[in-house]
């Protein structure tokens, strides 16, 4: 038989299950949103007024519309600027970057071949020169690399290795002029432009010194095989710039948010108009202006992004410009989404001083402090 501290303790047990239950319960939809929609008008449970009491509802919104409003703004704000730090990253960095290293890749492959033509088995033995082509391609390949590492697209470790690629191409064009000093000789010639082609890539056709595409290894050792490695890098970079779930993450915030938003103004209004037979100018200039400010945003975010992905495409495809695609986005546009954004502050702002003027009309009812005398 149970003892009275033993059904007690039960009756609680029982108590605090029915009371979260009951909690459970509020959560219905059912139930939680004609509540909510009681909160936004300031309605309550009071049999008396059957609202909350005027100056109480209007400090608080006086504080919550442009928290809401501002948290709003710079929630879609922080979404569009990334989208278009993303854009200027690939546009002004990754894209020129990658063109020039494949102009780079091209420049030695076409200067390879202009060597065997002079210096290859099929040449005679007379003296000859490298010529006005060879040393064209070469220093396009110089100029390549110069402006790849000005792009600023590269981190420390790539610049490292665009420095040994520097070195591996001196290195190649001092064989090719040792080839060239004994251009007379062909043994020696041959022996020279072999070891120029073994330095510029790995699979090297024995018969015609010409390279025959990249060996398969792991480690990137000749000069074209590092220069495929850091376009492989840099294409890698760009995929994961246009696929970033950064901004798509903070534009759901954002319109989540301004669903609230949107709610809480239109109670507040119905308040007002209710309450005070009020029609505040502020609070009605406020939806505009964010409906304004969101559109701007969204719609320049998804331009740019649609763009990123057109480049990422073509950087995959290996296409000649990849960048094509972002060189249409004026940066005007930028600046109009500044502007949007601070005009949708300014009337963020403007309801809350609108809803502190509302609240001055009616002081509160707490008693002053009296000083002893």
């Amino acid at each position: 038989m149970k003892g009275p501290g033993t059904a007690r303790a039960w009756s609680y047990h029982r108590l605090h299950r029915l009371r979260q239950l009951h909690q459970l319960h509020r959560l219905h939809p059912k139930w939680f949103l004609p509540a909510f929609w009681r909160w936004c008008d300031g309605r309550t449970t009071t049999a008396t007024t059957g609202r909350k009491t005027t100056p109480a509802f209007l400090r608080g919104r006086r504080l919550l519309l442009p928290a809401l409003a501002l948290a709003t703004l710079a929630l879609a704000a922080a979404a569009y600027f990334d989208v278009h730090a993303r854009t200027e990253h690939i546009r002004d960095r990754l894209s020129p970057a990658l063109t020039q290293l494949a102009s780079t890749r091209e420049s030695l492959v076409s200067a390879q071949r202009e060597a065997v033509r002079r210096f290859g088995k099929a040449a005679g033995n007379t003296p000859v020169a490298s010529g006005d082509k060879f040393q064209g391609r070469i220093g396009d390949a110089k100029r390549g690399l110069e402006r790849t590492a000005q792009s600023g697209a590269l981190d420390a470790g790539e610049r490292q290795e665009l420095q040994v690629v520097s070195g591996l191409l001196r290195s190649y064009e001092e064989k090719i002029g040792l080839a060239e000093r004994h251009s007379a000789s062909r043994p020696l010639r041959l022996a020279r432009l072999d070891y120029a082609a073994r330095i510029l890539c790995s699979g090297v056709d024995e018969g015609s010194l010409r390279c025959r595409g990249r060996a398969a290894k792991d480690v990137p050792v000749t000069l074209l095989e590092r220069v495929e490695k850091l376009e492989s890098d840099l294409r890698a970079r760009t995929h994961e710039q246009a696929q970033g779930s950064t901004p798509a993450a903070l534009g759901g915030a954002a319109y989540a948010l301004a669903v609230l938003l949107a709610a809480v103004l239109l109670g507040t209004h119905f308040f007002l108009r209710g309450q005070l037979r009020l029609r505040s100018l502020p609070l009605l200039l406020l939806a505009p202006a964010l409906v304004l400010t969101l559109a701007v945003l969204t719609a320049r975010a998804v331009t740019e992004h649609t763009a990123q992905r057109a480049v990422d495409r073509a950087v995959a495809e290996r296409r000649d410009d990849p960048g094509h695609a972002l060189d249409s986005l004026a940066d005007a546009w930028t600046q109009v989404a500044r502007v949007t954004v601070g005009l949708g502050a300014a009337a963020a702002v403007g309801c809350g001083l609108a809803l502190h003027g509302y609240v001055r009309d009616y002081p509160s009812r707490s008693p002053r402090r009296r000083t002893a005398p």
